[in-house]
């Protein structure tokens, strides 16, 4: 069985009024311990709903959410809160989660609140400062507010990591960022993914991000699960992705208009490293 499962989901907001609307439908999704998983879709589509259920924050109007073989709408008080530890949820712009006077009091509210001895609370933000890249000695005293944005962002994300998640689950991480920052916090969510060994699921509007990180795709279009696969078998979809209203990789539509010149590259490329290799090949020099 996997960690978690979404069996025949549906969530509806305001249910039985004028203004009802069907976010999700009869979702049918799981995932593994370890994986990182990509979520992608046009706005709208769902994609904030769905991670909201992966730790109970909503509840479905039809069917069922496990994880680790636990029926989260029996969950109350203490188990619910167990299992939010569990799955670390990280909103969109996740800045203004923080709320303590320094950046040791906010990343040490989630360990304390589990009950945790003082020694094994400061262990905990040690290491997670250290994961998201911000220096203790150098942090612990600032205030949150007096951050930079991706400061505040990794400080956010370290607050969930001290309190020892399974899985980690990023809704659109790098919202707001220039392409230094973005690439700065993605590459330490990389890191803790394959140091920590806990699964990832990446809520992102940027494929190339996706198609670079994640090792499965799931797409959502107007609260349906359309498609499912590894990277390479979504984004070689180009039609298909366009037709969502999403794009495909910067890559993959230089790789698609090589194939129109005739040139012979695979259409599966989806990642600058794999682009390079395949047109060093082309060239002869590898």
């Amino acid at each position: 069985m996997a960690f978690i499962e979404l069996k025949n989901v549906s969530v509806i907001y305001k249910p039985g009024t004028p203004y009802e609307a069907v976010a999700l439908e009869d979702i049918n999704l799981s995932i593994d311990k370890g994986e990182f998983l990509g979520i992608i879709g046009p706005t709208g589509s769902g994609k904030s709903t769905l991670v909201q259920l992966l730790n109970g924050l909503i509840k479905p109007h039809k069917g069922k959410v496990f994880v680790d073989g636990i029926d989260l709408s029996g969950l109350k008080g203490y188990r619910l809160r167990e299992m939010r530890r569990r799955i670390g949820l990280v909103f969109q712009y996740p800045e203004n989660q923080l709320f303590a006077e320094t950046v040791v009091e906010d990343i040490a509210f989630g360990p304390r609140n589990l009950g945790l001895d003082e020694d094994e609370v400061q262990r905990r933000v040690i290491e997670a400062m250290e994961f998201v890249g911000l220096d203790y000695e150098s942090f612990k005293d600032r205030s949150p507010f007096s951050l930079s944005g991706g400061e505040m962002r990794r400080t956010a994300i370290a607050g969930i990591l001290a309190m020892g998640p399974e899985v980690l689950v990023l809704d659109e991480p790098s919202a707001g960022m220039d392409p230094r920052g973005r690439g700065e916090i993605l590459n330490r969510i990389a890191r803790i993914h394959e140091e920590l060994k806990i699964a990832v699921v990446l809520v992102s509007h940027n494929m190339e991000d996706i198609a670079r990180f994640a090792r499965r795709v799931v797409v959502l279009n107007e609260g349906r699960l359309v498609l499912e696969g590894t990277p390479r078998e979504i984004f070689s979809q180009g039609d298909k992705i366009r037709s969502l209203g999403l794009e495909v990789p910067p890559i993959t539509e230089l790789v698609i208009r090589l194939r129109k010149r005739g040139i012979n590259i695979s259409p599966e490329i989806c990642t600058v490293d794999e682009a390079r290799e395949e047109i060093l090949k082309l060239l002869g020099r590898r």
